[in-house]
């Protein structure tokens, strides 16, 4: 991973918390549950966005929610995304809940570019994370 490209110096300002979440939209990426959990962060913060940077099976389905849910204005779906720093520089908070996660490549970029994550304990995430692995 080049440190020139993923920085935190390149972060660009802007004036809402933007909220980023990069999978394939597989089940276990749990992507309608970070859907979920932003339309109740909506009613305590007014200025705040959803990135949902991906492609797959569920994607169809998180739009749909975010219709239903009436938060369609305050999230974007990006499809799959070659250029992650030029979405992670408007990034405050990185989520990633995975139920099964490999390494977590996205996460790492984000915690590079200084940006806080939230991660599930699945998989490698809280090696990734600094953290040790917590069993439930």
């Amino acid at each position: 991973m080049d440190p020139h490209e993923f920085s935190f110096k390149k972060r660009r300002p802007h004036d809402e918390i933007t909220i980023t979440h990069v999978s394939n939209f597989r089940k276990v990426k749990r992507a309608p549950n970070i859907i979920k959990a932003f339309a109740k962060v909506c009613e305590i913060v007014k200025k705040v966005h959803l990135e949902m940077i991906g492609q797959g099976p569920e994607l169809d389905y998180c739009r749909d929610l975010t219709i239903s849910l009436g938060i369609k204005d305050k999230v974007s779906f990006r499809g799959s995304l070659l250029n992650a720093p030029q979405v992670l520089c408007y990034t405050d908070i990185f989520v990633i809940p995975s139920e099964i996660e490999g390494f977590g490549l996205a996460a790492l970029e984000a915690l590079v570019c200084g940006i806080p994550v939230i991660a599930s304990n699945a998989g490698r995430l809280p090696e990734v994370m600094g953290i040790k692995k917590v069993d439930f």
